[in-house]
């Protein structure tokens, strides 16, 4: 009579491949997405609040801002009352409240994608302008404050490839299969 034979084999560290989905999306896809979110969050948001914001996102210009500086157009528009009052030019800031509130934020992620949930109330406000005053809408702020240079973009990818091949090299999921008979 032939004994009941059974061994084990253990599978770990690079063979990702026989990861499940399930793993895969916990273990590496969805904690990746937190770095690029994380570069967004504390290297590109503060650009957006400061006086180079203008040129390197292509806001769309201040009421005034055109104009000569000294003359009567350029102190009574919005750019003008905004340098006289609070002596700075930044874009977005105004009180400060929608830099503070944007540091705030959570980033949010799933499997194939991630966002950095914050509140913008003060980005999403239209002033009330006469019409004798228009010269055209208002900037839309919250467009404004997500808007990314290519540059950026790639630097998160890279950031994300960068994270994602530091957790394959991590990967801890021990694949066991018992082979033979049962005993």
């Amino acid at each position: 009579m032939v004994a009941p034979f059974q061994f084990r084999i253990r599978y770990g560290g690079w063979i990702a491949a026989l990861m499940s989905k399930r793993d895969w999306n916990q273990q590496i896809e969805e904690p990746s997405w937190i770095a690029p979110m994380l570069l967004w969050k504390r290297d590109f948001r503060p650009i957006h609040f400061t006086a180079r914001a203008h040129r390197q996102y292509e806001y769309e210009p201040r009421s005034g801002q055109d104009a000569p500086r000294g003359s009567k157009a350029f102190w009574r528009a919005y750019f003008g009352q905004k340098l006289r009052q609070l002596r700075h030019a930044k874009p977005l800031v105004h009180s400060g409240q929608t830099e503070a509130e944007t540091g705030r934020g959570v980033i949010r992620v799933t499997r194939s994608s991630a966002k950095y949930l914050m509140s913008v109330t003060k980005a999403r406000f239209r002033p009330k302008i006469p019409a004798k005053y228009k010269t055209g809408p208002p900037p839309d702020m919250e467009v404004e404050l997500t808007t990314l240079t290519r540059q950026e973009a790639d630097a998160m990818i890279r950031a994300k490839e960068r994270d994602m091949i530091r957790r394959i090299r991590d990967v801890r999921t021990v694949v066991e299969k018992t082979i033979g008979m049962p005993g």
